[in-house]
């Protein structure tokens, strides 16, 4: 089973992420940053808060797990310790006996977190630092610290192969692409 997450930056670099997304061959397609327009409306919307302003496709929509941003960066926050306690909560919620779990996502955090914490108490194993990727981000991301985004699995031993490629570029953001045995 192939399973692709990418935050798809509201699909800003639209002609490179729809046809990558036209030939990957995934079984699972997780997305961020992605909207979904449910009345009429042009096929470009506008994101603004009072940190930036950024256009998105209208209809681009996956799932979601996006860790919550902070202008100050990425460094912990007692609203991300509760995101995490939060996690927690829901995987023990959703665990199915001795099923693979797999937790991916723009976490927004840095490869140090007590977040990694909490998710290894529940037997989450973190791939992108553990399997030697010192980068999640493409050179559209200006800025020095490169993690963003994280990949977590119950099973290491069911991985077949983990990448996080800098190519195509699709977004500020690689896509992390997770192989498993099912």
């Amino acid at each position: 089973m192939r399973i692709v997450s990418l935050n798809a930056r509201g699909g800003a670099v639209w002609e490179q992420l729809s046809a990558w997304v036209e030939q990957a061959a995934f079984d699972v397609l997780c997305l961020q940053e992605v909207t979904r327009r449910i009345a009429p409306s042009p096929d470009w919307l506008i994101y603004r808060d009072p940190y930036r302003r950024l256009d998105q496709r209208a209809n681009l929509f996956g799932a979601h797990l996006h860790g919550l941003r902070d202008p100050n960066g990425k460094g912990d926050t007692p609203d991300r310790d509760t995101q995490a306690a939060s996690l927690r909560r829901q995987i023990r919620e959703f665990r199915n006996g001795n099923e693979t779990v797999v937790v991916a996502g723009d976490f927004n955090l840095l490869p140090d977190s007590p977040t990694f914490d909490v998710l290894a108490a529940e037997g989450l194993i973190e791939l992108v630092t553990t399997r030697g990727h010192s980068d999640t981000r493409t050179v559209l991301y200006p800025k020095a610290q490169r993690h963003a985004n994280y990949c977590f699995v119950s099973d290491p031993d069911r991985v077949i192969a983990f990448d996080v490629p800098a190519t195509p570029v699709m977004s500020d953001h690689r896509p992390m692409i997770l192989d498993l045995t099912i």
